[in-house]
């Protein structure tokens, strides 16, 4: 980290309340690993004139999932039901024709998020899978809020 970059180094995963092994490479994981899942969907990241535009942490941890980011089409989804302001999807799948060139490729469509808060320390997002009718919700903590009392 400087003063006007940080790395994205690699992400350490949290199980049965447990830290677990470094994950150096978050696209080594399978696409529907709940880490790689939202370190690709929870982000203030925005297309702006083709670019994708956000905080340094933000663009470091999406380009390490390798996945896709697209703006949602005009009103509501036909594949969701519901309007999705941003897709982000996983390498395998194509994006043309909707579907999954292998098994399992996945897309989530961003329903809403809330920005981070510094007041309670989080981020939401609120998601659902392509076809699939009940929306989930992630809530990333702070790093503060994770750490162990001394």
């Amino acid at each position: 980290m400087t003063e006007s970059d940080i790395d994205f180094a690699g992400a350490i995963p949290i199980q049965e309340g447990e830290f677990r092994k470094p994950i150096d490479e978050l696209a080594t994981l399978s696409e529907t690993h709940p880490l790689l899942q939202s370190t690709a969907s929870c982000h203030t990241l925005i297309r702006v004139n083709g670019q994708l535009n956000g905080y340094s942490i933000d663009r470091k941890m999406f380009d390490a999932t390798k996945w896709n980011f697209a703006d949602g089409p005009a009103g509501v989804n036909s594949d969701y039901g519901v309007e999705t302001p941003f897709l982000v999807s996983s390498p395998t799948w194509d994006v043309e024709k909707r579907q999954s060139r292998i098994h399992p490729a996945v897309e989530l469509g961003v329903l809403v998020r809330f920005p981070f808060e510094s007041s309670v320390k989080r981020m939401t997002v609120s998601l659902s899978l392509s076809l699939c009718l009940t929306p989930y919700h992630w809530i990333i903590p702070a790093d503060a809020l994770l750490q162990p009392e001394l």
